[in-house]
């Protein structure tokens, strides 16, 4: 949720794991020492998942509706409105 809440303009901090895959990407090496077989068990997937997840809400900020071009892109859309509906019906018990 906070990967979304970050594509939508609010002000929250970053997923250390996001921070992490862009880091990473960007610097070209790893945020551990050694290689990819060299990091913690999931940091990759979780990171790469965050920055779906946020690179798919920019979007639909962005361009609405059309910039969901792919059936993927269309059931994490629709994953993050399940999340924040169900997290928005707990917090009102």
């Amino acid at each position: 949720m906070t990967a979304a809440d970050l594509a939508a303009g609010r002000d929250v901090e970053p997923p250390s794991d996001l921070i992490a895959v862009w880091d990473w990407r960007d610097l070209g090496t790893p945020p551990y020492a050694g290689g990819l077989a060299d990091q913690p068990a999931g940091l990759l997937r979780r990171g790469q998942y965050l920055e779906a997840v946020y690179t798919v809400m920019k979007r639909w900020y962005t361009d609405g509706a059309k910039s969901l071009k792919t059936a993927a892109d269309k059931r994490l859309f629709e994953r993050v409105l399940k999340l924040r509906r169900e997290r928005s019906h707990a917090d009102t018990r």
